[in-house]
């Protein structure tokens, strides 16, 4: 876990080109609400998005079209 829980809106930087951000601004409002941290993304995926403090807010494999994210996209 984090020392830190993060609630509330962030705002994602969008960093390199993938699918999950096509067309979209570089950066995104987004809801985060969580107490867990990435710290490492696995060798095969590239970070694609972060805040002030998540530095791993998406990742993706683009080859294997797998993603993942920290912040909450349904919201």
């Amino acid at each position: 876990g984090s020392n830190e829980r993060e609630f509330g809106y962030a705002q994602v930087k969008v960093s390199g080109e993938s699918a999950i951000f096509k067309d979209l601004e570089a950066t995104q409002d987004v809801w985060m609400s969580h107490g867990d941290k990435v710290v490492e993304i696995p060798a095969d995926f590239v970070k694609v998005g972060e805040t002030d403090t998540c530095p791993y807010a998406a990742m993706a494999n683009e080859e294997k079209k797998y993603y993942g994210v920290q912040f909450h996209p349904e919201v």
